[in-house]
């Protein structure tokens, strides 16, 4: 029994370190990097641009089912973290047009770190929703994310 226990433990370590010895690897070939200026950062993010962020930010949510429960649009509610102007904007057309995918990390790790983790309210709000898309929209593309979104549904 000792001996199954040990080597279970073995086991459980081996994997533990080529996990670790993996990380270490992929940080030295792709560095964590500010997803916004560049910089070395290890959480994606760096202090300059994430104070550009916080900025920026503005949760808001906005419902659009009237008291006697019309609905203005096909859906109840949306929520948003930023205006798509600005900065956000910016990266936000390099990470879809420019093939710069990273840019995720910094933009998630913003609004984790400053919105759901911070508030639980927020943090429930967003867990009720069936569905999260990014899609940012002018008025002018409208009719074309509308059938983006029914194409996802199926």
């Amino acid at each position: 029994m000792i001996t199954a226990i040990n080597n279970e433990m073995n086991d459980k370590l081996k994997k533990l370190q080529k996990e670790y010895w993996w990380e270490k690897l992929q940080k030295l070939i792709f560095p964590p990097v500010c997803g916004i200026c560049g910089k070395l950062d290890e959480n994606y993010l760096c202090g300059k641009c994430n104070l550009d962020l916080q900025r920026q930010s503005e949760f808001q949510i906005n419902s659009y089912v009237t008291e006697t429960g019309f609905k203005r649009k096909h859906f109840d509610e949306h929520i948003y973290f930023f205006q798509y102007q600005g900065l956000i904007r910016d990266q936000i057309i390099k990470y879809k047009f420019n093939d710069e995918a990273y840019k995720y990390k910094a933009i998630l790790n913003f609004i984790l770190k400053n919105f759901i983790l911070k508030d639980s309210k927020i943090f429930k709000t967003i867990n009720d929703y069936d569905v999260i898309i990014p899609v940012p929209v002018s008025k002018k593309r409208e009719n074309r994310s509308h059938m983006e979104v029914k194409q996802y549904e199926g």
